[in-house]
């Protein structure tokens, strides 16, 4: 192998390994604490440990164990995009949080945010891959442009009309 190709790998690599570092962080903290924020907060602790001081990562927590309502928490990521059954929108902003690997400052906690969820609602979560595509014309796509997108009757069918509409 040449040495330019092994220093491409690398960066790779190291990608590879924060985030499985991430999930890391999750399982282990998901596994003791008892709420979501708490999650986030002790995730930012032992990433903050392991991330040099230019890198962090996005996250939106989200506890749907409870068939009656879901729990947001974001660590500096988009908001998830709520189809309520009767086709209404809604982005859910939750209260903002620093990205995970940051060291949150002392006494400022992540928060959540609690929505009550229905039979027949959808929650789309995406990445900045989808919050930062363009059409031809260089406008930015609004997430709530996929609202027609997650109407199709079954889930495969709506996340296949989701890429559609994306590409």
């Amino acid at each position: 192998a040449r040495p330019g190709a092994v220093r491409a790998e690398q960066p790779h690599l190291a990608g590879v390994e924060q985030a499985a570092r991430v999930i890391r962080a999750f399982r282990q903290s998901a596994a003791i604490e008892p709420t979501l924020p708490l999650v986030a907060n002790a995730m930012d602790r032992y990433l903050t440990d392991f991330f040099e001081p230019e890198e962090f990562v996005t996250a939106l927590l989200v506890d749907a164990s409870d068939s009656s309502r879901v729990v947001l928490v974001s660590c500096g990521h988009q908001p998830a995009l709520l189809r309520r059954s009767d086709g209404s929108l809604t982005l859910l902003e939750a209260p903002p949080g620093l990205p995970l690997g940051m060291g949150l400052p002392d006494g400022e906690p992540y928060r959540d945010l609690t929505v009550q969820w229905s039979p027949g609602d959808r929650l789309l979560l995406y990445t900045d891959g989808l919050s930062e595509a363009r059409d031809r014309d260089g406008e930015f796509l609004s997430p709530l442009a996929l609202g027609p997108s997650l109407s199709e009757a079954e889930v495969p069918e709506a996340m296949d009309a989701v890429l559609e509409a994306v590409a």
